[in-house]
């Protein structure tokens, strides 16, 4: 069947698609588990400690970011995510073995059941939560969001990554891999923030994906037939329906002006010169 010359809302090939849809599993009153939201359906554990300000809604006079909140954009990125909030007077070591045994809980939805990763945009209990991870080997690497953090344990061999605005100060983990932003503070990266900057909180992002993928061992997507099979609906097939399903829930373009170069003759008489 040849596509359609023009779109059709009601045609059988426009119709909508649903996108992964997992619910959040409530756990505890302080514990919670989104299991992936990517088509692939299964991956890799984390746990990731937020601060109050992540329920936010943006100021009125603010347009609302592309950016999903952390716990969505992760389980998009293909990970098993436990997550709480303001978590600064609970327990973190039981409180690492109580999202150990929700995320192993899962079942098939879970890559791996003895190693998961730590991601901190809770300031406050980045030490604490260091120091635990320490002492629990199923835990073995850390993402920090920080203002300048000095106090780590310089003997602890967890891997850590370090995000701070420019100001900050590096960690004296020799474990630890930092890098700065020309931002004013370490919650750029929460689109719920009015201190949320897009370009250094998707580079950030980028660079912890990274991380998260060399010690988690993934996970990891066919990129090269995820775009053809994108190409092929929107260009091929014409259909919005299936194009839109080939995405995530809100789905945005950054667009990067190019450059051009041309090489240009020198002009007679000019050779040599």
């Amino acid at each position: 069947m040849s596509a359609p010359s023009v779109y059709d809302p009601n045609s059988p090939g426009e119709q909508p698609i649903p996108l992964p849809n997992a619910p959040i599993r409530r756990i505890s009153e302080r514990l919670s588990v989104q299991p992936p939201l990517s088509r692939r359906g299964h991956g890799p554990g984390l746990l990731i400690f937020l601060p109050r300000l992540s329920g936010e809604v943006p100021a009125s006079n603010r347009q609302k970011p592309l950016d999903p909140e952390p716990v969505q954009k992760w389980a998009e990125e293909g990970f098993a995510v436990a997550f709480v909030e303001g978590a600064q007077d609970l327990g973190t070591p039981d409180l690492l073995a109580e999202a150990a045994g929700a995320l192993i809980d899962l079942g098939d939805l879970l890559d791996t059941k003895d190693k998961f990763g730590v991601v901190v945009y809770e300031e406050a209990v980045i030490q604490s939560v260091y120091q635990a991870v320490s002492n629990d080997s199923r835990f073995n690497c850390i993402i920090a969001y920080s203002a300048g953090l000095t106090s780590v344990e310089s003997a602890s061999n967890i891997p850590l990554l370090l995000h701070t605005p420019e100001s900050g100060l590096k960690s004296t983990s020799p474990s630890a891999t930092h890098h700065s932003y020309p931002v004013a503070s370490p919650s750029f990266v929460l689109p719920s923030s009015g201190d949320y900057e897009p370009g250094s909180a998707a580079l950030a992002q980028s660079r912890s994906l990274v991380f998260l993928r060399n010690h988690l061992g993934g996970p990891h997507f066919d990129l090269e037939a995820i775009w053809n099979e994108h190409c092929y609906f929107e260009f091929e097939d014409r259909s919005v329906a299936k194009t839109m399903a080939t995405m995530v829930e809100e789905p945005y373009v950054n667009h990067i002006p190019t450059v051009s170069a041309i090489q240009v003759a020198p002009a007679p008489g000019l050779q040599g010169h």
